[in-house]
């Protein structure tokens, strides 16, 4: 949804989002930042923040636009954002082994002209699914599967031979020619 503004009011659309609602330790959070100047006045000196979350560990190189990464906290910094140009950031993280719970992300948005602090949080909820382990008195024995296959119908009684091992060398044979 778009509201439209007077050319010389100040405008911003700062949205943040992750591709993963659940996720696993081990599994790649996908972030994305995204900024627009929906205004008639230009942002000067922009500063965006994004701390890498606690409970993951920043996928090296794939923070896209060319932020920096200090510390824990990736920063892109834009001189200028005229009125209707946008900008869009992506970067990934690797869920911990040790994660549990909830996935908290937020992202700031600072600009000097006009002096502009603006938040964006998101979050991922980690299902912790233990690792199964069976042990050798425990295997679980294998089923037998059926295989219902189309074929020409076999009896007993045109076969040469009788018995259950003769039957079923037979009925091998008549599915394979």
């Amino acid at each position: 949804i778009r509201i439209p503004v007077s050319p010389g009011a100040y405008g911003l659309d700062f949205v943040k989002s992750v591709a993963q609602a659940f996720a696993r330790p081990g599994d790649i959070l996908d972030y994305t930042l995204y900024v627009e100047n929906t205004g008639g006045q230009e942002f000067i000196n922009i500063e965006i923040k994004d701390e890498i979350p606690a409970n993951t560990t920043y996928f090296p190189g794939s923070a896209t636009g060319g932020a920096t990464l200090a510390g824990n906290t990736l920063i892109w910094r834009i001189s200028s954002l005229k009125p209707g140009e946008s900008r869009q950031f992506k970067f990934k993280v690797v869920v911990n082994p040790d994660a549990k719970g909830v996935i908290r992300n937020v992202a700031f948005f600072t600009s000097e002209r006009p002096q502009t602090k603006r938040e964006r949080a998101v979050e991922t909820t980690i299902v912790v699914i233990p690792p199964v382990s069976i042990s050798p008195a425990g295997m679980i024995q294998p089923t037998p599967a059926v295989l219902i296959l189309p074929a020409k119908k076999v009896t007993a009684a045109a076969l040469p031979y009788t018995g259950a091992d003769f039957l079923i060398l037979y009925l091998i044979i008549a599915l394979v020619f």
